[in-house]
């Protein structure tokens, strides 16, 4: 499970029109807890770079 069962946003310019931007308490509690996964989404704002993905090494797990 991630920090908050939530996905924050990884935009550079959030201005948190999305409702994912990480608050400064949250990023306190944070750096508090040891070992949290943080989940990121770009969801406002625009990709400052593009991402090289190698589609070979993605696996996907297929339901039943």
């Amino acid at each position: 499970m991630t920090f908050l069962d939530k996905t924050f946003c990884a935009s550079q310019n959030c201005k948190n029109e999305c409702g994912r931007k990480m608050s400064e308490q949250e990023r306190d509690r944070l750096k508090i807890l040891d070992k949290q996964y943080v989940s990121y989404g770009y969801f406002c704002g625009e990709i400052d770079s593009a991402i090289d993905i190698d589609k070979s090494k993605i696996s996907r797990t297929v339901g039943t």
